[in-house]
């Protein structure tokens, strides 16, 4: 892990104010919250040549299908990020990847900042997604 780029994240983060909670999955890597902008344990792993950001939004929702189409449809009006599905398909994660060498303070605070207009513009239309079950 590039310990300037790990620096640079947690000023980021200091200046945004987001508690950091812990250390992630991977070495080097960071999880943060902050409540009040839907930021609940995002992972923030340096996987040199990328950031990524990664954070659990809800489980799957019985009726698979229906919820393919509808999370590939919110994606396609996202502006950055995408809602993914694990490697098992039953948990619904927000990912956005960033390029480490050119990594600045505005992209790394849009990213952050992206999970919680994701929520706010379709929360309510995953939150139906999830009780159609």
């Amino acid at each position: 892990m590039n310990q300037n780029t790990y620096r640079f994240i947690n000023r980021v983060i200091n200046e945004m104010e987001l508690e950091i909670i812990g250390q992630g999955e991977t070495p080097g890597s960071l999880v943060v919250r902050d409540a009040l902008k839907g930021i609940k344990n995002m992972q923030i792993q340096c996987l040199p040549p990328r950031v990524i950001l990664e954070q659990k939004i809800m489980e799957t929702p019985d009726n698979d299908s229906g919820c393919y189409g509808e999370l590939l449809k919110i994606n396609r009006q996202l502006e950055q990020g995408a809602f993914v599905l694990n490697h098992a398909g039953t948990e619904i994660f927000f990912r956005d990847t960033l390029e480490m060498d050119n990594l600045d303070r505005n992209e790394l605070a849009a990213s952050l900042n992206s999970v919680s207009l994701a929520l706010m513009e379709f929360g309510d239309r995953l939150m139906e997604m999830h009780t159609d079950d």
